[in-house]
C-alpha cells in the first residue's frame, strides 16, 4: 500500500508536468481576440522551393530556429521551411501525396509538393493582427478540401484546393480552443474543444454543402482539458480528457454513439495521467498517447480492458511525453515530445523501435519540439518540428539493421536477490558505433515499481562486429509479489530497439 501511495506522490508532481507539457505549447503563441466573421474568401498562392534562404533574424532565431540545416539519415528526412514561415504544427497528407501543414507565424496553410520540392502558401483570410497570431493544431485532407482548426480565433476552416477558397465556421462557445479534427463515414466534420469541454460537429448536407451551424455536444462530468478525437469503424466518436482535483489528475476516455446519441465514459489506468492523442485501429481497438508519462495504451471496448506500453526513459527528462498517435496495420506510431523521438510499436510482437530526431536545439534543452504527426500512409509519416522551422518524413518501411532478443522473456526472481540475463544483439552486417543500454519504466497496469533495479554497462563502443551480448542485472529489494513489465534493448546510431520482458516477483 505504501508503494502505491508513494507512486501517487510521483504523479502529484507530474501534475505540473502536465500543465507545462500541454499548456506551455499553447502559451508559446499567446492569446488574442477572437474574430467574428463567417465568409468565403479566395486567396492567391505564393510558390517557392525549400532552398530559399533561411531567416537571419536573430530575435526570431533565438526562439524558433536551431541550426538551419536539414539533418537527415536513411530513415528521417528533414526539410527546411521558408524563412518567416515559422512554428509549423498541424500536418496531413492529401490524396496526391502532397503535404499540407500550418504556419503559426504569419497565418498560412502551406502545400508541399514532394515530387518537385515546391511549397505553395495560402494566406488565411483574417485581419493583419489575427494572421500574425494563429494556432493551427489539426489539419485533415478530404475530397479536395483541407479542414483545419484555428484555436486562437475560435474557428474551423475549410480550404478548397480546386478553387483556393476558404470557408470559416465560428464555434459558438467562446475561447473553446479547437484541437483535433476527424471525419466520419458520412463526411461530417468532428472536433474537440480543449477549453470549451465539448465535441463539435459540422454536418454535411444532402446537397453536398456543409451546414453553417455547428452542433456542440456537452461532455458529462468534471473536465479541465479535452484532448484528441477519432472515429471507429461503427462511426462512434472517441475522445479523451482529464480533470485536475487539487494535486490529483483523473483521466478518462469517452465514446459518443451517433445512433442513440449517448455518451459512455470509461476510467483509465492510474498510469495514464494526461491522454491527448487518440486513434482507432482496424479492429476497433482504441490507442492513447499519454502526454504526461512514458506510456501509450490500448483499450479494448469489447471487454473494457486496457494494456499499457512504455517508451525508453529519456536522458534529459523523467518522462518522454508521447503526444499524438496514429495506427497503420500492425504498427502504432507516436511522437515523444520530451524524448525527441518518433516511436513505432509493433502490435504483433510487442517490440518498440524509437527513431531519434536528428535536430536537437540547445535553446530548448535539445528538443526539436515535434508537436504533430500526420496519418501513416504506406509506412511513411510526416511530422512538424515547431521550434526548428522544419517538416520531416519518417520512412518506417526501411528495416533497421539489427535484432534484439532474450532467450526467455519471462524472468522469475526472488526477493532480495540478483539475477543476470543476456540481451543478445545481432547485426545484419559488420557494424561500428556506440551502443547504449536502454530500458523503460518497470510497471504494472496501475503502478510504477521503483524497487526493482535493472542495470547494465550503459555505454560500449564497438567495431566491426555482427553480434553483441549485453549482460543485464535485475535486483529485487522487498518488492510486492506481482507481475511487472519492462522494455529492454539498445540504442545504436540513433535507433533504439526494445523488446518486452515480464518480471515475475516471487516470495
Amino acid at each position: 500500500m505504501s508503494k502505491k501511495t508513494g507512486y501517487r506522490g510521483i504523479k502529484l508532481d507530474l501534475k505540473y508536468i502536465i500543465l507545462i507539457a500541454i499548456i506551455i505549447t499553447i502559451l508559446l503563441f499567446y492569446l488574442y481576440p477572437i474574430i467574428q466573421e463567417d465568409n468565403n474568401s479566395t486567396n492567391s498562392a505564393t510558390v517557392y522551393n525549400s532552398t530559399e534562404n533561411y531567416t537571419d533574424d536573430e530575435d526570431y532565431k533565438q526562439y524558433f530556429i536551431s541550426d538551419g540545416k536539414e539533418n537527415s539519415n536513411e530513415y528521417i528526412t528533414e526539410i527546411l521551411v521558408k524563412k518567416d514561415i515559422g512554428k509549423p504544427t498541424g500536418i496531413t497528407i492529401d490524396d496526391n501525396n502532397n503535404i499540407w501543414f500550418s504556419n503559426n507565424h504569419k497565418g498560412y496553410i502551406i502545400e508541399y509538393n514532394t515530387e518537385i520540392n515546391k511549397f505553395t502558401e495560402y494566406k488565411i483570410p483574417l485581419d493583419e493582427y489575427e494572421q500574425n497570431h494563429t494556432q493551427i493544431w489539426s489539419i485533415v485532407s478530404n475530397n479536395n478540401s483541407i479542414w483545419f482548426t484555428e484555436a486562437e480565433n475560435n474557428l474551423i476552416l475549410k480550404f478548397n484546393t480546386k478553387t483556393s477558397e476558404f470557408s470559416k465556421y465560428e464555434i459558438p462557445t467562446p475561447d473553446s480552443f479547437p484541437l483535433q479534427l476527424a471525419i466520419d463515414d458520412n463526411q461530417n466534420i468532428w472536433f474537440t474543444e480543449t477549453y470549451g469541454k465539448k465535441i463539435g460537429k459540422i454536418s454535411k448536407l444532402t446537397n453536398g454543402e456543409y451546414s453553417n451551424k455547428i452542433i456542440e455536444i456537452d461532455i458529462p462530468g468534471e473536465i479541465d482539458l479535452l484532448g484528441g478525437l477519432d472515429i471507429d469503424n461503427d462511426n462512434n466518436i472517441w475522445f479523451n480528457f482529464l480533470s485536475i482535483n487539487g494535486n490529483i489528475t483523473n483521466s478518462k476516455i469517452g465514446q459518443f454513439n451517433q445512433i442513440n446519441e449517448e455518451i459512455t465514459i470509461f476510467d483509465v489506468p492510474r498510469n495514464i495521467i494526461a491522454p491527448v492523442g487518440i486513434a482507432v485501429d482496424s479492429e476497433n481497438m482504441i490507442w492513447i498517447a499519454d502526454h504526461g508519462s512514458n506510456f501509450i495504451a490500448k483499450f479494448n471496448p469489447k471487454n473494457n480492458k486496457f494494456n499499457i506500453y512504455s517508451t525508453s526513459i529519456p536522458d534529459n527528462y523523467p518522462t518522454s511525453l508521447p503526444y499524438w498517435i496514429e495506427v497503420e496495420g500492425e504498427n502504432v506510431i507516436s511522437n515523444e515530445h520530451w524524448g525527441n523521438k518518433i516511436l513505432q510499436y509493433n502490435k504483433n510482437d510487442g517490440s518498440l523501435i524509437e527513431y531519434n530526431i536528428l535536430t536537437e536545439n540547445p535553446k530548448w534543452n535539445n528538443l526539436a519540439n515535434v508537436l504533430k504527426i500526420s496519418q501513416i500512409k504506406n509506412g511513411e509519416i510526416w511530422f512538424t518540428e515547431m521550434t526548428e522551422n522544419k517538416i520531416a518524413k519518417l520512412n518506417t518501411k526501411i528495416d533497421i539493421p539489427f535484432t534484439v532478443r532474450i532467450d526467455n522473456n519471462q524472468i522469475k526472481v526472488n526477493q532480495n536477490t540478483e539475477t543476470e540475463i543476456e540481451l543478445i544483439i545481432e547485426f545484419n552486417e559488420l557494424t561500428s558505433g556506440e551502443i547504449y543500454f536502454r530500458k523503460s519504466l518497470i510497471y504494472s497496469l496501475d503502478r510504477i515499481e521503483t524497487e526493482i533495479e535493472i542495470t547494465a554497462n550503459n555505454y560500449k563502443e564497438i567495431n566491426d562486429i555482427k553480434k553483441h551480448t549485453q549482460i543485464i542485472q535485475i535486483k529485487v529489494n522487498n518488492v510486492e509479489k506481482d507481475v511487472y513489465n519492462v522494455m529492454l534493448g539498445i540504442e545504436i546510431n540513433n535507433i533504439t530497439k526494445l523488446i518486452p520482458v515480464t518480471i515475475i516477483v516471487q516470495e
